[in-house]
This record gives C-alpha cells, structure tokens and sequence, in this order.
C-alpha cells in the first residue's frame, strides 16, 4: 500500500505573510481575516494555522451570557433622574426588557440634553 503524499495547504508565501505578521505581535480575529484576505484564506482557517504553527493567538473576550454592564434597576434610576422623580414610583420598568430601558433611557437623555442647550441659549 503506497503512502499519500500530502499537499501543503499553505505555501511558503503564505506562511512567511503569517510569521511576518506574529513577529509585529499576537494575532487576534482581526489580524487573522486581514492576513486571509490578503493571502486568500478564511479567518477560521488563518486562525487554525497560527494556532498550528504555536504562535500566539489572543482570543477575543466574550461576556458571560446573563450578564450586563449597567443592571436594568440602574436603568430605570437613571431614567427617574432624568425627568425629576423617584425610581420607586417607575419600579414597573424594571420588568421591561433591557433592550427596551435601553432605547428609552437614550431617548430621555437626548431629550434631557436639548432642553439644557434650550436653557443655555436662553
């Protein structure tokens, strides 16, 4: 039984653009789909030679799912704030979606800002 020869995947171009890239400093998705475009490779398969070839590839940083930078009761303080009154009495929000707190509290704070300038010009 012969032996299948194996055909590179990558060429020695294609591997000098990867080590010339690593020796700037660590590859990240960002720096891999702009090294694949330019050696005509996916970013996946960019990924899976760096990590191949034990040069260092920084992982982007996930959130861990459920969690959330400003808590929807934050939300809903900051919306009462903004129009003058206790967050007690808009303890309901907090029941809305974050996406939804989210959209108002921008929508509120925009308004907050043109009345400010509107006061200002006066």
């Amino acid at each position: 039984m012969s032996a299948k020869e194996k055909t590179p995947n990558y060429s020695a171009e294609q591997i000098a653009v990867i080590e010339a890239a690593a020796a700037a400093g660590p590859i990240d998705g960002n720096v891999a789909e702009k090294i694949g475009k330019e050696i005509g490779k996916t970013k996946r398969s960019v990924i899976s030679k760096v990590k191949s070839m034990e040069i260092e590839y920084v992982s982007a940083v996930r959130p861990v799912k459920g969690t959330r930078s400003v808590t929807k009761q934050e939300m809903v303080d900051q919306i009462a704030d903004f129009i003058g009154t206790d967050s007690a009495i808009l303890s309901g929000l907090q029941k809305a979606t974050a996406a939804s707190l989210k959209a108002l509290l921008e929508q509120v704070a925009q308004n907050a800002a043109a009345e400010e300038s509107e006061k200002a010009a006066n």
